[in-house]
């Protein structure tokens, strides 16, 4: 039923920017921060002001896609939080980890239901049962509810998508949030993405298995998307590759998806 609804879906739903040869996803990089003791006193997480900045982090690698989900060394299912300036494409990535379960098992995990739960949705918000989080309703809803539930969430993927659209009062107690933090289906994974500015409390969770942090573009697909974009002007791209690549390089080394990976 769920993998025939996201397999239908577009991973993103406009044709801009174009894509990268054959994957939508190919514009967004993603790198895994080493060194996270200190992530959680950043003040960058604090500040409302400063939600469009794009931060430079050190000790970091580039991960692939598929490695969002990768088991840690903890035994407890993974909880995995996802975030980043408005816009820059945490909504995106949740889309193309939905299209690849609906193509087939993930690589490292096997679910036998993702649920995709936007926080933007007021009635998911505000659910208070499992049956409530179904974004689209059919008659086996309650009943693959019940189950998952009789089985404390085993199986089960939650992608809790806009953290930020919570109000204060709903981060603290919701059916969401009870999940997030392991007060109910504690062992079903969930994901949850965030604008960053209000991650700063999911980051202070003992049970947090990874952080990923949503950058934007690399250096070498801003290249190939004004390139594509430009094709009977090839001078201006040149021009426009050669004024954002030098903007970055003075601000910083491109922009990234980083991943705090916690034990």
């Amino acid at each position: 039923m769920r993998r025939q609804h996201y397999k239908h879906q577009p991973i993103v739903p406009t044709d801009w920017p174009p894509r990268i040869g054959k994957d939508f996803f190919g514009r967004l990089a993603l790198v895994e921060k080493q060194d996270f003791s200190t992530q959680t006193e950043s003040a960058w997480h604090l500040l409302r002001g400063q939600v469009d900045k794009a931060v430079k982090l050190t000790e970091n690698k580039k991960i692939s896609v598929e490695n969002v989900l990768q088991p840690t060394d903890s035994s407890l299912s993974l909880r995995v939080v996802i975030d980043g300036p408005p816009g820059i494409g945490k909504t995106t990535l949740c889309r193309k980890l939905l299209n690849m379960w609906s193509n087939g098992p993930l690589v490292h995990q096997q679910y036998d239901l993702v649920l995709y739960c936007p926080l933007r949705n007021s009635k998911i918000a505000t659910a208070t049962t499992l049956a409530d989080l179904f974004e689209y309703r059919c008659y086996e809803v309650p009943m693959v509810a019940e189950l998952f539930a009789k089985r404390n969430g085993e199986g089960l993927l939650i992608i809790f998508d806009g953290w930020d659209e919570l109000s204060e009062q709903l981060r603290q107690s919701s059916l969401a949030a009870s999940i997030i933090h392991r007060k109910q289906l504690d062992q079903c994974s969930v994901i949850v993405t965030s604008r960053s500015y209000a991650s700063s409390s999911l980051l202070k969770m003992d049970t947090l298995s990874r952080h990923v942090q949503v950058i934007g573009f690399s250096k070498e697909e801003i290249s190939t998307v004004i390139i594509q974009t430009l094709q009977k002007d090839i001078k201006l791209a040149q021009n426009i590759i050669k004024s954002i690549l030098n903007d970055t390089d003075s601000e910083s080394d491109g922009n990234l998806i980083y991943e705090n990976e916690f034990d």
